[in-house]
């Protein structure tokens, strides 16, 4: 889909500047962007284009406001562009309003409807030089023409009360234009450019990941506003970019290693890197590991640029590497954790780094939470204390609501509005919507789950965090066909990531093929200690052959794990989830029924797909009632997908209402 951002305002000129739409396709990112810069640098255009996206705006409502108020529609015709609908529709209305420019790379065709217009070739690579560019400045003027501003600017100066005389009036210009040339020739732009490039002596196809991280780079800074241009490689300019990125690649074998480094213009060395060895490239798509692990990189070293002074080499490199980190990195939590306090104590009014400090020392509290099976009001203390130290500084902060909802995680009518008042905040964050998505399943509203899981990805596609969360959301929403066909996808990009393993392993164990699962632990039996790998084999061999005798046995070693209290606690879920697997349901309301029990069972357990018979008997809402789901469903008037079932033998408000 091709998203258009907000209008860039330019400073006040003596003419009104000629509005240009940039219509393209997402894959030609990084030469629309080259496009625009070339068009504003004249000084007479203001170019609207999908750099800075508007918070919560809808797209299709600014689109057609912004093709309303244009004075030209310069639409890319490239292989990708005269695929998209979204380029097509936005050249027919600069077709039918008679402010269509087309320019087109190299021998690319327009679409029928389209060619009898003139179009203006910037070659196959984009590279703009000046004849191209000369004729795309007569094309704006002839289409536009001067009438309509020499009106304006009388209008404007009938409007001035302050009138100078002529001759005044024109030497402050030329003062003031001498001077804004001296600056644009000799001090520096403010403006952010990134470069990516193949590093020093690499073979070619380093060369080929470069371009194809420069396109989904500047993809993904488009739709979370990092306020920075991607260059192509190619560009002049990728000499003097703010930041520059680097790609290595070597092949050894059957093996493939590529790597990355980032440095900043004005700072020493290197204050960003990761390498990532593939054993068979042919079954990965190792410019998807780059493209989300540069990408993030470059967003967190943008966020630095918030916080006033520079942070320096040696906090920038602590700052990304924490900060990246939060999104599928490397670093564990508490490392993370490390990292920002380092930087807040050497920068105590350094906003973004206190942020960041809150999550995780949220995330911190919820872990301990859910490994000792109570909270720790030490560690909720400790994070509540660096919540209001970072309000201080960021007072409108979606990321200090997000950690608050991680402290509130037990109490669903706290912790979701926190969650939608941190999403309104930031609506291009994907960590809030994948947060949002686990919290949704808690309370049964998997549709809505799955709609945030989506919208995770569509924001972060490149992150194995979202996709595992999005695999969650559909394996446990009931759309178990595709799980399977998106854990097949995400292999292809993270085929040893941890998260996406996980994922695997979960939808293997209760729905998906048990030898799979089987094989999984078989590889990876560092994963979990033998306290769950023997009962996860016993309940993979019953499912294989489900004999009464292997059912048992499944069950007969979680009860056991449960009454040992194994994973604090957690084996009790486990026991649930197996009773629902075999269809137990009798057995599963005995265990409900005991209160010590039913407290250790996770509230998300009954909304899965095993256990929708629970659900279709009316004892279902008194066991919600319980968990306080009923007093969530009741004041917030958002109900659980179950309620919407025909078939459903009850209603769910009228028996609700018998639980107060």
């Amino acid at each position: 889909m091709h998203l258009v951002a907000q209008k860039r305002s330019l400073k006040e000129k003596g003419l009104p500047l000629a509005k240009l739409f940039l219509s393209y396709a997402r894959e030609d990112a990084a030469i629309a962007g080259r496009l625009a810069r070339a068009l504003e640098r004249t000084g007479e255009h203001d170019v609207w284009w999908d750099r800075d996206l508007h918070g919560g705006a809808s797209f299709g409502t600014e689109i057609e406001q912004q093709l309303r108020d244009c004075d030209v529609v310069i639409v890319l015709w490239s292989p990708a562009g005269i695929q998209s609908p979204w380029v097509r529709d936005e050249a027919a209305i600069g077709r039918d309003t008679s402010k269509l420019i087309p320019v087109s790379m190299g021998s690319v065709e327009a679409p029928i409807g389209f060619r009898q217009f003139h179009t203006i070739d910037i070659g196959r690579h984009g590279r703009l030089g000046k004849p191209a560019i000369s004729k795309l400045e007569q094309a704006v003027q002839h289409t536009t023409g001067d009438q309509q501003r020499q009106p304006q600017a009388a209008s404007a100066k009938r409007r001035s009360p302050w009138v100078l005389p002529t001759a005044v009036a024109a030497m402050l210009l030329a003062i003031v234009a001498g001077a804004a040339m001296y600056w644009w020739r000799s001090g520096p732009s403010d403006a952010v450019t990134v470069a990516i490039v193949p590093g020093p002596g690499q073979p070619p196809i380093a060369s080929e990941y470069a371009n194809a991280l420069a396109t989904d780079m500047a993809a993904f800074l488009s739709a979370h506003g990092g306020g920075a241009s991607v260059l192509d490689p190619n560009d002049p300019e990728a000499r003097s970019a703010t930041y520059r990125v680097t790609v290595g690649y070597s092949r050894q074998g059957a093996s493939a290693d590529t790597s990355l480094s980032m440095s900043v213009r004005g700072e020493q060395g290197i204050v960003w890197s990761q390498s990532w060895s593939t054993g068979s490239p042919s079954a990965v798509d190792p410019k998807k590991q780059l493209s989300f692990g540069a990408s993030r990189a470059l967003l967190c070293a943008l966020e630095t640029r918030k916080g006033g002074k520079p942070l320096g080499a040696s906090l920038l490199k602590l700052y990304i590497a924490g900060c990246s980190s939060l999104y599928g990195g490397e670093q564990a939590t508490e490392q993370m954790a490390s990292n920002f306090s380092q930087i807040v104590t050497q920068r105590p009014q350094f906003a973004p780094a206190w942020e960041n400090l809150a999550i995780i020392r949220s995330s911190i509290f919820v872990n301990d939470a859910e490994d000792v099976g109570e909270d720790s009001p030490v560690l909720r203390d400790a994070a509540f204390k660096v919540i209001e130290r970072a309000r201080k500084l960021a007072p409108g902060s979606g990321k200090l609501l997000f950690a608050e909802a991680n402290l509130a995680h037990n109490d669903w009518r706290r912790s979701l509005p926190l969650l939608d008042g941190a999403i309104a905040t930031d609506p291009n964050e994907a960590m809030f919507y994948g947060a949002r998505a686990l919290m949704l399943q808690s309370v049964g509203r998997m549709r809505d789950a799955i709609a945030d899981a989506d919208r995770a990805v569509e924001l972060d596609p490149l992150s194995p965090v979202t996709a595992a969360d999005q695999i969650y959301a559909m394996m446990y929403g009931g759309s178990l066909a595709k799980t399977k066909d998106e854990i097949a996808s995400a292999y292809k990009i993270w085929p040893n990531d941890p998260n996406i393993l996980a994922a695997d392993g979960a939808y293997s164990m209760r729905y998906g093929d048990p030898g799979h699962g089987e094989q999984l632990i078989n590889a990876n039996p560092g994963s979990y200690d033998d306290a769950y790998n023997i009962p996860g084999r016993k309940v993979l061999i019953a499912r294989e052959n489900p004999t009464p005798a292997n059912v048992q046995d499944a069950l007969n070693i979680w009860r056991e794990a449960m009454q040992a209290k194994l994973f604090h606690g957690a084996a009790t879920t486990h026991y649930m989830l197996t009773l629902g697997t075999f269809g137990k349901m009798d057995e599963a309301w005995r265990l409900v029924a005991d209160s010590k029990a039913r407290q250790l069972i996770l509230p998300q357990t009954f909304f899965r797909p095993e256990f929708e018979s629970m659900r279709d008997d009316p004892r279902f809402m008194a066991l919600a009632a319980q968990y306080g789901l009923v007093r969530y469903w009741r004041s917030s008037g958002h109900w659980p997908d179950f309620c919407d079932d025909p078939g459903l033998l009850y209603d769910c408000k009228t028996e609700a209402a018998k639980y107060g």
